[in-house]
């Protein structure tokens, strides 16, 4: 149902997404409302190269919604990467890839790089970015891909060459 959500909302391929999960529409609007709500702002931790942290905070103000991308490193304040209230351009498809690839305990290839995916602007991506796509949402268990990965693509404005 996260998935759903952060598919459709974030990057912004609201019925592909939905299809992909089947989740029922009562379940998602209780996700939206735990994940919007003003009282507190979810929180997903990303870790990068070493002690280094992405944090991907759910900006619930009444009037200003959004994605802020935050990075932590020790020693140093907070540093915002992004703020994307549809998408942003904090990296290049390769940083992504690189930044995927990371070691990580807890989170998976797949969801890395499906977390990191809103903070791509309108780019041209190389002609295995759709394969590399449907690898993510298979990893995260979605059905449909080409379907998602069409819509995704047109919502964050991405292009194939």
């Amino acid at each position: 149902m996260k998935k759903a959500h952060y598919l459709s909302g974030p990057l912004g391929a609201h019925r592909e997404s939905e299809a992909a999960f089947e989740v029922q529409a009562a379940d998602y609007n209780a996700m939206c409302g735990v994940l919007n709500d003003p009282e507190r702002w979810p929180v997903v931790s990303v870790g990068l190269d070493g002690d280094v942290w992405l944090r991907i905070v759910y900006r619930n103000f009444e009037e200003d919604e959004g994605l802020d991308f935050v990075e932590e490193r020790p020693g140093r304040p907070a540093k915002l990467v992004a703020s994307i209230e549809g998408h942003g351009s904090a990296m290049t498809w390769a940083e992504l890839l690189a930044a995927a690839e990371l070691p990580d305990e807890r989170l998976t290839w797949a969801q890395r790089l499906i977390l990191m995916l809103p903070m791509l602007g309108p780019q041209e991506l190389p002609e295995d970015a759709e394969e590399v796509m449907n690898r993510a949402l298979d990893g995260i268990g979605a059905t449909n891909r080409s379907a998602l990965i069409g819509g995704l693509l047109d919502a964050m404005d991405l292009r194939i060459h």
